[in-house]
């Protein structure tokens, strides 16, 4: 009997869908601006947007 899947293939099937993960995850704003690079991200324009000037929520 022949099988439907094979080791070699799934294991191969894994690597690419974490590769292709890692690549967006990688090329996002929000991982850039984590790691000091950003620009006007959507995390920076909550920080700017909400609180008060006292500190206050």
């Amino acid at each position: 009997m022949m099988r439907i899947y094979s080791k070699a293939r799934v294991s191969l099937a894994m690597v690419a869908l974490v590769a292709l993960l890692m690549v967006d995850h990688l090329g996002s704003p929000t991982f850039a601006y984590n790691m000091g690079n950003g620009g006007d991200t959507a995390l920076l324009k909550l920080d700017t947007i909400t609180g008060s000037g006292c500190g206050a929520p």
